[in-house]
């Protein structure tokens, strides 16, 4: 099942969006990759070597396409997936610097389109995947469907090919911790490699719907769920990434020789080297998420648009629809590096106060960092203000003037023994300061300027201010501007 095939027919069907991409499933069940020993073996870099008696071949200077006589590809088709896997080459290896898939210097690189028989792979439903073949060389899988739209093929190569290079470098496993870092990071490449294919960023709904369940999230796409399409969507940070420090922000990190098994504390290191902050650029990155502020908005929005007719206003759960008052974010509370977005949506006038106490420790006991970045909905766009904390607890007060108020609460920890069980409640006042009011001589008395809380909207767990707001909220009827600083780069 694929992303522009299916749209039409799934949308308000009430079944489950395409499954992306099968790599997880399969890597875990293939055998171990063949050792760098015997993939460096003498041999020439044009021989060919098939693990399936595929009868039909078609060849380009890196790679080697095979497919059986079942609804069988054309030359014309065979010769367009290379030309995607060449680019895929292009800028991955020679121009990001990586090492060349295992066994590619020997071989030329196998792929096999799924689904033509003749004893070629399935393709699982997904529109593609990267596996190692019976004897542990790595190869790629993609759908004979993935063929009907141009845009999705081009993505689905350029995708998979990033995740032999991942597999190559043998540098995080696709397990536990780092597993959402494969996926996030092969669709950032496909970015890079083909920066305006329409088909970028179609999960993204599962990682700026979802910003509590923390950066580092990853469940398989098997049910349909929105939270399975985090991990995808997550390319987003690495993309805001390479826009301030350049893509190598995010290649050396595959290149990383430190040790350490959590992509985000690699990422720490190389953000920190090139003069950031990598907690400021992370809770920076999810405010201007709130808006869909930055490259690419207009094709992430009708992405957007399409996962709100497939969840049905799903896109809300991560987000309390608050009035003035206060409350307490437990049961919804972000994981590690998760936030949760509060929403102030008809300010009165005046001034805002607006207040976050988070507990000291996280729900298991680990210690708690917060930051909060207040997001006010101009009509000249965004204005992003900063809630000075201090580690738990802050205050700020702003004149939002009507316009609508987002509150990004986030949550980090050093620790990432229960990094996906543990969570990182919080409270929440907002409260306004009443205008000053105009005496019988014209003048403005400031003794009548007080802060007013009301309690009527007070709610006592965040899971209890979840709202209607729909996709509608994040597909603006006016344009939303791009700061001039925000390029891909």
């Amino acid at each position: 099942m694929l992303v522009a095939l299916v749209t039409a027919a799934f949308a308000g069907s009430g079944l489950v969006p395409p499954r992306p991409c099968g790599t997880f499933e399969q890597l875990r069940a293939a055998p171990p990759l063949v050792p760098r020993l015997r993939a460096a073996a003498a041999g020439s870099a044009e021989a060919t070597r098939d693990a399936y008696g595929a009868p039909n071949l078609r060849t380009s200077e890196h790679f080697a396409l095979r497919w059986g006589n079942f609804n069988p590809v054309s030359i014309a088709e065979a010769d367009r997936l290379l030309e995607h896997f060449e680019l895929a080459w292009d800028v991955e290896v020679e121009d990001m610097g990586h090492e060349q898939p295992r066994g590619s210097d020997r071989f030329l690189f196998n792929l096999y389109v799924g689904d033509t028989g003749s004893g070629t792979p399935s393709s699982l439903g997904a529109g593609g995947y990267m596996t190692n073949d019976p004897e542990g060389w790595p190869m790629v899988v993609i759908a004979r469907a993935s063929f009907y739209d141009a845009d999705y093929l081009e993505l689905t190569a350029v995708h998979e090919f990033y995740h032999a290079i991942q597999s190559t470098t043998e540098r995080f496993p696709y397990d536990g911790l780092s597993a959402w870092y494969w996926e996030a990071t092969a669709e950032w490449a496909s970015l890079e490699a083909s920066p305006d294919n329409p088909s970028n960023g179609s999960f993204i709904a599962g990682y700026v719907w979802l910003p509590e369940i923390g950066l580092p999230a990853f469940d398989y796409p098997d049910e349909g769920t929105l939270e399975e399409y985090h991990q995808y969507g997550a390319f987003l940070f690495a993309t805001d990434l390479t826009a301030r420090f350049g893509r190598q922000i995010v290649t050396d990190t595959w290149m990383d020789e430190s040790g350490s098994p959590d992509p985000i504390e690699v990422m720490r290191r190389r953000v920190e080297e090139a003069g950031g902050d990598f907690d400021r650029e992370w809770i920076d990155h999810l405010a201007r998420t709130v808006l869909n502020d930055g490259p690419h908005r207009a094709v992430l929005s009708a992405h957007l648009g399409t996962f709100g007719q497939y969840f049905n206003g799903e896109s809300t759960v991560s987000r309390g629809v608050v009035g003035v008052g206060g409350g307490k974010v437990g049961a919804s509370a972000p994981y590690r590096y998760g936030a949760f977005v509060l929403v102030l949506r008809n300010p009165e006038d005046g001034a805002l106060n607006i207040q976050i106490d988070g507990d000291r420790q996280g729900t298991l006991g680990s210690p708690a960092t917060f930051s909060a970045r207040v997001v006010i909905d101009r009509e000249e766009g965004p204005e992003y203000v900063e809630v000075p904390i201090d580690r738990s607890t802050g205050e700020l007060e702003i004149e939002p003037d009507g316009d609508p108020v987002y509150v990004v609460v986030g949550a980090t920890t050093p620790e990432t023994t229960h990094w996906d069980e543990e969570q990182f409640p919080f409270s929440y006042t907002f409260s306004t300061v009443a205008p000053p009011v105009a005496s019988d001589d014209g003048t403005s008395s400031g003794a009548a300027r007080e802060r007013r809380t009301r309690r009527g909207c007070e709610h006592g767990d965040g899971a209890g201010l979840v709202g209607a707001l729909g996709a509608a909220l994040l597909l603006r009827r006016r344009s939303v501007r791009v700061p001039a600083t925000r390029q891909n780069g």
